[in-house]
């Protein structure tokens, strides 16, 4: 996620986060629909730089494979 400069979205979900322990994951449709039946329940979330994630990190899955130069972080 990169924020918009001046977007409180990103501030806000930590407050919230902070506050509840907890937030869901829910699958929208095309048209917006909302499936809050099939909603997944999380309560952990790693606020990390894309620098910091290597190529054999586990959240090196939200990257293309050519991001990645062997073991070195994204570019």
């Amino acid at each position: 996620m990169t924020p918009a400069p001046g977007s409180p979205h990103l501030g806000q979900f930590k407050k919230e986060m902070a506050k509840h322990q907890r937030y869901s994951i829910i699958p929208l449709s095309p048209k917006g629909e909302r499936y809050f039946d099939l909603a997944i329940g999380k309560k952990e979330v790693l606020f990390r730089q894309s620098l910091e994630i290597t190529g054999n990190d586990l959240d090196a899955v939200v990257f293309p494979e050519h991001c990645f130069d062997g073991e070195k972080s994204v570019h």
